[in-house]
């Protein structure tokens, strides 16, 4: 009797690219930088997004690798479209989401891999959080809770070819990722939890990463961060990297990805642009006004009270009494 060949192992890591017009040369570094890596249970999903380059289909022969799935889309969907192909496409446990012309460091899918098996230096947490609309806590993380979502450092490739800017990132802080996006890259995440948020959200295209990362949060806070630079951006001439103005409407989507979350957790807000280029600004509505008490610690000194006259500032205050002041306020911005 013989035996049914035995079906491939399931890869821990699908690497996500979605490629469109890419220089070349740019593209070709980045899968050289996935052929690199010293995890080897890896698989790279790389949809184009019907390039009309002729000089793109040689990069991909000359990177052939089984591991290496190139799928070419019959139209051109756009960045959402052609990241939800490639999520489809994909088998492993977790997903890695990296730009066609970006450069992963050689260890990157290694330290992911070291902090999801629980080895000492990432960190994840901050603080319980409460979703208004169902009034479900999400706890810290407890260290032997499985990690989910795991996010790195990352700097800036400049056009010479050398590493400037780097991005030292904060532990996870939901109302932080709400102003804007300070993830970005390196995000990896277990797919089973991508694809029960509904992967990448049709009509965010820009803002999709920042979509996304705000679903999972519902579903996964606190995500790891794993304090290494394992991504190197390129800041190629179209890209927010070099200049953010390149790409206008992904502010936009980043708007409306930040007021969607809202709603689907139950915070009243409206969602704008903010003063600077990817941040926004969320105006809460508040049940009532609340009230602010200001607490001042004194040694016995001299005080001087803001907002009133010179006769009325200056008081002297018993040692180790305290001036609390309770004042009505109007309501505060986020």
């Amino acid at each position: 009797m013989s035996e049914s060949p035995s079906l491939p192992p399931t890869p821990r890591f699908s690497i996500l690219t979605a490629v469109y017009e890419t220089e070349p040369a740019h593209l070709a570094a980045c899968l050289a930088s996935v052929d690199a890596q010293t995890e080897t249970s890896w698989e790279h999903i790389v949809v184009d997004d019907h390039s009309t380059r002729s000089d793109l289909a040689p990069v991909f022969a000359a990177h052939a690798e089984s591991r290496r799935r190139v799928i070419t889309r019959a139209e051109n969907g756009g960045i959402v479209a052609a990241s939800n192909d490639a999520l489809a496409a994909a088998t492993g446990e977790f997903v890695v989401l990296l730009d066609h012309d970006d450069l992963l460091e050689p260890h990157a899918l290694e330290a992911f891999a070291r902090a999801i098996d629980g080895e000492p230096g990432a960190t994840a947490g901050y603080d319980r959080i409460v979703w208004p609309a169902t009034n479900r806590e999400v706890p810290v993380r407890d260290p032997s809770a499985r990690t989910d979502v795991l996010y790195s450092d990352h700097d800036l490739l400049r056009p010479d070819g050398r590493c400037t800017t780097p991005l030292y990132k904060p532990v996870f802080s939901v109302e932080r990722l709400r102003n804007h996006n300070y993830i970005t890259h390196l995000v990896c995440a277990r797919r089973d939890l991508v694809l029960e948020v509904g992967g990448f959200t049709p009509g965010l295209d820009g803002a999709q990463d920042h979509d996304l990362l705000l679903k999972l949060a519902e579903v996964a806070a606190p995500f790891t961060h794993v304090p290494e630079l394992l991504l190197h951006w390129r800041q190629a001439p179209d890209s927010v990297a070099a200049d953010p103005a390149n790409k206008p409407y992904a502010f936009h989507a980043g708007v409306a990805a930040v007021q969607q979350h809202l709603d689907r957790v139950g915070i009243r807000a409206a969602v704008s642009l903010g003063p600077w280029p990817g941040i926004v600004t969320i105006d809460r509505e508040l049940d009532a006004t609340p009230t602010v008490s200001v607490v001042i610690p004194t040694r016995g000194s001299v005080v001087t009270i803001p907002g009133h006259g010179p006769s009325e500032t200056a008081a002297r205050i018993p040692t180790r009494s305290r001036c609390c002041c309770t004042a009505a306020t109007p309501a505060w911005n986020a």
